[in-house]
């Protein structure tokens, strides 16, 4: 497994902005030799990235951070923004004229897997989250 680590109490312009970009180009350039097949995932990865990032940004007053996976067998690329907000997403339906709404709809319909992994431990007075999502590169030619 190859990790990407784009963390560390990223700032809100450079999470939204570059993260997904910088951290898929990273993953495609050190991803085992499979640099040519990743690169086509660079510009989604960047949007889910980008709305998930906001998500968390919405909902949390603490830093963000964003951790970049990718394992060569089977190949899966693994993208997770973790949080410490209490609430868990949930999708929304969203009417034609709503400025919002649509993030989590673009993650499930973009990604090839996606779900949230819930932290919480109240008796200890923990909170957090973890959404992720996975991107699946499109096989080689032969």
């Amino acid at each position: 497994m190859y990790r990407c680590a784009v963390s560390g109490g990223l700032s809100a312009a450079r999470t939204v902005q570059g993260a997904g970009f910088y951290g898929a180009e990273e993953c495609a350039e050190g991803g085992g030799g499979c640099g040519a097949r990743l690169d086509c995932l660079v510009d989604t990865a960047e949007l889910l990235v980008s709305e998930l990032t906001t998500n968390a940004l919405r909902n949390t007053t603490t830093d963000s951070y964003v951790s970049m996976d990718w394992q060569p067998k089977p190949p899966d690329f693994r993208v997770t923004v973790w949080d410490s907000a209490a609430a868990l997403p949930q999708p929304v339906r969203a009417e034609a004229d709503d400025e919002g709404g649509r993030g989590l709809a673009l993650v499930e319909s973009c990604s090839d897997d996606w779900g949230v992994v819930d932290y919480t431990d109240k008796d200890a007075g923990v909170t957090g989250k973890a959404v992720w999502f996975a991107l699946a590169p499109p096989k080689p030619a032969e």
